[in-house]
């Protein structure tokens, strides 16, 4: 009978549609549990609540932890540039291994090394606004490791994102 309690206790909070909101200045405090879990709908009420508080600045940071398309028509721009970077890099990795002294690897060596590693790309990313149009509702979001260069390109690192994919809320004062 304990196993089974311990057991309901564990499952009840694996809601699919439902979202965990962590506060991080808090996260310690609490173990690591969440604030709430919230379904996607009400987390974006929350967000543009937390984007409210922000721009009256009592709220530091907004970041969601989501899972984005890496491959075809819905992935973000900024894509194709860290792929490309990454086999230019293998290649040259391949061709010095090789014992051959470049300067600029050869497309071919692209192609070859490329498919020699993997490719990690960030689930974390910082909400900018929430954009409501006829389309949807999406939160415009910039990958956390490029925020850097998203502030002096923020259109082209731009991720939209749907409810539907956010998988944890994070915000810290």
């Amino acid at each position: 009978m304990k196993h089974i309690r311990i057991f309901e206790e564990f499952v009840q909070p694996l809601n699919e549609n439902s979202i965990p909101v962590y506060d991080d200045t808090k996260f310690t405090k609490t173990g690591g549990q969440p604030e709430a879990n919230l379904s996607p709908a009400k987390a974006v009420e929350l967000i543009q609540d937390l984007l409210d508080q922000k721009a009256a600045g009592e709220v530091d940071e907004i970041s969601v932890v989501a899972e984005i398309p890496t491959q075809g028509k819905r992935k973000p721009a900024y894509i194709d540039e860290i792929v490309q970077k990454a086999k230019e890099e293998a290649a040259k990795k391949f061709r010095l291994q090789t014992g051959a002294e470049i300067d600029q690897a050869a497309p071919s060596d692209v192609e070859r090394a490329g498919v020699m590693q993997d490719l990690f790309f960030d689930s974390e990313f910082i909400v900018d606004r929430i954009d409501r149009s006829q389309d949807g509702v999406f939160l415009v979001c910039y990958p956390q490791s490029l925020a850097d260069k998203a502030s002096t390109n923020p259109a082209y690192y731009s991720v939209y994102l749907k409810p539907e994919q956010i998988e944890e809320v994070h915000y810290s004062y």
